[in-house]
């Protein structure tokens, strides 16, 4: 059930440039996070937590980069290029419309990742 200050959003399967635009204001604002895992100097996973930048529920993702990517010879997840990863809200909240047993209001949006 939804609190009475989250944001009313119903569910939906949703991607914007907006949405994006609002994971990196908040980011800047410290209310999103982005903890990029290193092994032997390259990204090996990322863990994004925080406020959803559409019902601003917290929510956290874990995932593993599951490959390196290469550019003329070179690591880029080893240089520091910034490197989209899709995030979907998992908050713990089931909101409305939502099919059963899923959390989280729908929204996938992307972060850049600075290895």
């Amino acid at each position: 059930m939804e609190t009475e200050d989250a944001a009313p959003y119903r569910y939906e399967d949703t991607t914007t440039r907006a949405w994006n635009q609002r994971a990196r204001e908040l980011i800047a604002a410290g209310k999103l996070h982005v903890d990029i895992h290193v092994v032997d100097g390259t990204a090996v996973a990322v863990t994004v937590h925080g406020e959803c930048p559409r019902c601003m529920h917290p929510h956290s993702e874990n995932s593993a980069l599951s490959a390196v990517i290469f550019r003329n010879g070179k690591n880029l997840a080893a240089k520091g290029s910034a490197k989209p990863i899709g995030v979907k809200c998992k908050c713990s909240e089931t909101h409305e419309g939502a099919p059963k047993d899923i959390h989280g209001c729908g929204l996938l949006y992307f972060v850049s990742l600075d290895a």
